[in-house]
């Protein structure tokens, strides 16, 4: 499947559109960056990939194994400061994934 890509800064625009952001963006967030791949399974992550931590099993584990594997950023209701990684900070991780995968798979 041949996608077009776009820059974190149109995931963060949209996510502000529908009302979602829950905190400001973290400063130096690299908006220019392609996104790669949206995905909540860190085992799939790849260079560029906008994590997304979501479930009532989720392990901050999975983030750290996310950006091992080349994740740029991640979006979660909580932030886990010990990632390493910039946080888009969201009220309701339910009302966000669907918005981000309609973006990346178009």
């Amino acid at each position: 499947m041949d996608l077009t890509r776009f820059p974190l800064g149109d995931y963060c625009k949209l996510l502000d559109g529908l009302g979602l952001l829950s905190g400001p963006l973290p400063a130096g967030l690299d908006m220019g960056r392609t996104v790669e791949l949206v995905s909540c399974n860190s085992r799939e992550a790849v260079p560029g990939t906008l994590f997304l931590c979501k479930g009532a099993h989720f392990k901050a584990e999975f983030l750290k194994m996310a950006r091992k594997r080349g994740a740029v950023a991640y979006v979660s209701e909580i932030p886990y400061p010990e990632s390493g990684l910039p946080c888009i900070q969201v009220s309701d991780m339910r009302r966000t994934i669907a918005p981000l995968a309609d973006l990346f798979y178009g």
